[in-house]
């Protein structure tokens, strides 16, 4: 995905508008009104559904999303060298379904630069690490920012 490229007003049912099990690179653009209405029982991305390796770099844009749970989902590997993660609603969530920003169960998160700023979130923090092992980048943010996992 590159700079002129955008993803916008998708509503679904299952998964994100963009679901991902191989390598994905966001090199800017767009992913934007995406709506996720979720009634099964189980963590969606509405942005993004990653299981695989997904790379966002700046100029990047994952914004303005709705929806029942997390804007991104991950398992996989995802690498956030830039770019925002802003302004997305996570609602109507259950306890049984994870609605923070972005939302780890299993998998890898390495954030080197980028921002995650003015999302709501309905249960869960703004990044929702379970169980899983941070990169040392990710620890040094987090302790500046002072979060307590």
């Amino acid at each position: 995905m590159t700079d002129s490229s955008r993803i916008e007003d998708i509503k679904i049912g299952a998964y994100g508008a963009v679901y991902n099990a191989g390598s994905f690179i966001m090199d800017g653009g767009v992913i934007t009104n995406t709506t996720l209405n979720a009634a099964s029982n189980f963590q969606q991305g509405m942005a993004v559904y990653n299981i695989g390796t997904f790379t966002m770099k700046d100029g990047s844009s994952i914004t303005g999303n709705s929806g029942s749970n997390s804007t991104v989902y991950n398992t996989g590997s995802y690498y956030m060298e830039g770019g925002e993660i802003s302004d997305n609603e996570n609602s109507n969530g259950t306890a049984s379904l994870g609605t923070g920003t972005f939302y780890m169960k299993s998998g890898t998160f390495t954030m080197t630069g980028g921002s995650i700023s003015g999302n709501k979130t309905y249960l869960l923090a703004a990044v929702s690490v379970l169980r899983v092992a941070l990169s040392q980048s990710m620890e040094r943010m987090l302790r500046l920012l002072e979060i307590r996992l």
